[in-house]
C-alpha cells in the first residue's frame, strides 16, 4: 500500500515539473489542475499532503552564481546561433526527472550556463580567443552540474572538442567520468550501457 503512495506521488510530481518547467504554468495553476485530473491520470485523488509536499519542492530555488567577470567588453553572440538545444535539453530532463532537481533550480543553472557561454569565444567565427575560468563554490553545491551545463551548452552551441581535466587521483578521476557518463556522454564503456541522459532518448 505504502509503495502504491510513493508510486502515485513520484508520477504526480513528474507531472508538475513538466506542466511548470515545459509548459510555463503556475506553480498555483500546476497545482489546481493536478488536483482536477488526478483521478483520471492517478484513479484517485491527491490527498492535501501530497500536494503540499510538491508544492515545497516546487517552490524551491537556488541563487544564481556570483559571476566576476572581467571589464574588457565582449560580443554577445549565442543569440546568433540557431540550434535546436538538443544536448542542454536532455541535459535539463536528467536533473529534473533523475537527479530529482526542482524545476527552479535546473532554470537557474540554464540561465547561469548561457551567460558564462555568451562570455566565451564564439566558435563559428574565425577569430583567435583565450578565456579562463574558475569555479569555486562548496562541497555538494553544483559546481560539477554547472560545468556539465557548460559542456552540454558548448556542444549545442557549435564547439566540436571539448577537453575536461579532473585531476591526477583515480578516485576523483572516476567520479567526475561516471558524472559526464551520466549528464553527457549518455553511456557506460566498462558497463556497456545506456546510462543518464542516454536513458532519454
Amino acid at each position: 500500500r505504502e509503495k502504491q503512495v510513493n508510486s502515485v506521488y513520484e508520477k504526480a510530481l513528474m507531472q508538475a515539473k513538466h506542466l511548470v518547467y515545459d509548459q510555463g504554468k503556475s506553480i498555483g495553476e500546476t497545482l489546481e489542475k493536478l488536483a482536477k485530473i488526478s483521478p483520471v491520470l492517478f484513479d484517485r485523488e491527491l490527498t492535501l499532503e501530497e500536494l503540499e509536499g510538491i508544492k515545497k519542492e516546487l517552490d524551491k530555488n537556488q541563487d544564481h552564481a556570483f559571476i566576476i567577470a572581467s571589464r574588457e567588453e565582449f560580443k554577445p553572440w549565442i543569440h546568433t546561433i540557431d540550434t535546436d538545444g538538443y544536448y542542454s535539453k536532455l541535459y535539463e530532463n536528467f536533473l529534473l526527472h533523475q537527479q530529482k532537481f526542482p524545476p527552479n533550480v535546473v532554470k537557474t543553472i540554464g540561465v547561469d550556463t548561457r551567460y558564462i557561454l555568451d562570455r566565451m569565444g564564439n566558435p563559428h567565427e574565425d577569430i583567435a580567443f583565450r578565456k579562463k575560468g574558475l569555479v569555486v563554490g562548496h562541497v555538494q553545491s553544483g559546481k560539477t552540474a554547472n560545468y556539465i551545463s557548460l559542456i552540454n551548452y558548448a556542444a549545442d552551441y557549435g564547439y566540436k572538442l571539448i577537453i575536461l581535466i579532473a585531476g591526477v587521483h583515480n578516485n576523483l578521476r572516476s567520479q567526475t567520468q561516471v558524472r559526464l557518463n551520466e549528464g553527457f556522454i549518455g553511456y557506460d564503456n566498462l558497463k556497456q550501457e545506456k546510462v543518464g541522459v542516454g536513458c532519454l532518448t
